[in-house]
């Protein structure tokens, strides 16, 4: 009954921080896509088990002991942005001076050395959440505790069928948690995830006279991506003006209706290379937009977003998210939905030079147009 209340405190934990969590207004396609990624970050760390493995098996031998916890995660894609294999390694046990008090006369390494906690995992992503794309996953796997790596006594694995029952120094355990992935950049990503860990005797009980102990985790750190073009983290710089672009390909809907519009054009926005998020200066532009489409109610806008490369679909995706930030803003700033329709498009002609990217084409991958057009209702 213990350990379940202290399942129940962490991921309460877990979900009051994910929470307080701010998500950006979309997150990069190339990102999502290029799931490599190094990471680290710190954890609150819980052993649920005897306090002498030598002990009797009833509540005055069991503990919750706790303490922080360092982590460094390493991952690649086995199944393009669903399905990713990790390899997790976990330090903790820093003072250990508590766990020798608790321990006394008694064998219980787990409390009384540093331990070492190593696991190769398989993530599955779920669906993104909101508008601010908040990635949650689930994870399981199969790993090992060590408790004081550098001693030179032996050290007995809990096995099933071959395990044990203590002073061990060593168990495997199988892990199971959750978490979510918040970008905070084009490259970094906030990771917040809680996992419980449950050794071979928890789920096969081959040596009845053990108490058994499992552990739990929550834990926060930074990844990095590791595999997303270079040139994503390169600033493109914004041109003190927006140049008139003749669009190559796709024109926006037809908005024929009972009611003109009377705006000639609209403000277009320009992303860094790469990009989805929305820079002080196209939110400025945006606001410009805004304001006109307050004094003309017959006005409907069509939103297109642009983004060339070799890779048709990639482009495409990139290009609609782009399109997708711009409505958000506009739906924020008051919009109706109902005015709004949006598409992406792949620029395939290459820039004109490469030495000089003032080109139309070359600016043209990397913006969004908002086209103004009548209306047939308008709320």
């Amino acid at each position: 009954m213990g350990q379940m209340h202290t399942v129940v405190r962490h991921f309460l934990l877990f979900i009051v921080a994910a929470a307080f969590l701010r998500p950006v207004a979309a997150q990069d396609s190339a990102l999502r896509d290029a799931r490599t990624y190094l990471g680290g970050g710190v954890g609150f760390f819980t052993y649920h088990g005897p306090i002498d493995l030598l002990g009797p098996d009833n509540r005055s031998n069991f503990v919750h002991e706790s303490g922080p916890a360092a982590v460094i995660w390493g991952s690649f894609p086995v199944l393009k942005r669903w399905v990713s294999f990790r390899f997790m390694l976990l330090v903790t046990n820093f003072d250990t001076s508590k766990g020798r008090s608790l321990v006394g006369s008694g064998e219980n390494e787990f409390l009384t050395k540093s331990l070492l906690i190593f696991e190769p995992e398989i993530v599955v992503n779920l669906p993104s959440l909101g508008a601010g794309r908040v990635t949650p996953y689930v994870f399981t796997g199969f790993g090992g505790t060590i408790a004081d790596l550098t001693s030179g006594s032996r050290s007995l694995i809990d096995f099933p069928g071959a395990g044990i029952p203590g002073p061990e120094r060593s168990v495997f355990h199988v892990p199971v948690g959750l978490g979510i992935d918040v970008p905070v950049s084009a490259t970094y990503i906030l990771s917040v995830e809680a996992s419980w860990r449950l050794d071979f005797n928890y789920i096969f009980r081959n040596e009845p006279d053990y108490d058994t102990h499992s552990t739990s985790l929550l834990s926060v750190g930074l990844k990095v991506c590791l595999d997303c073009e270079r040139d994503m983290q390169v600033s493109f710089p914004v041109p003190p003006g927006y140049p008139e672009i003749e669009i190559p390909t796709g024109e926006p809907p037809d908005f024929n209706g009972l009611q003109k519009c009377s705006l000639p054009e609209l403000n277009s926005v320009i992303f860094l290379k790469g990009s989805v998020i929305l820079t002080e200066e196209a939110t400025a532009q945006l606001d410009e937009n805004v304001e006109a489409l307050n004094t003309s109610a017959n006005c409907c806008i069509h939103i297109t977003g642009y983004e060339g490369g070799t890779d048709s679909v990639k482009a495409r995706l990139l290009a609609t998210d782009r399109a997708l930030a711009v409505r958000r803003y506009y739906v924020a700033k008051g919009v109706s939905e109902s005015r709004i329709s949006h598409s992406g498009e792949w620029i395939s002609e290459k820039c004109r030079s490469t030495s000089d990217q003032s080109g139309d084409i070359c600016l043209l991958r990397n913006i969004a147009t908002t086209t103004p057009g009548d209306c047939i209702d308008v709320e």
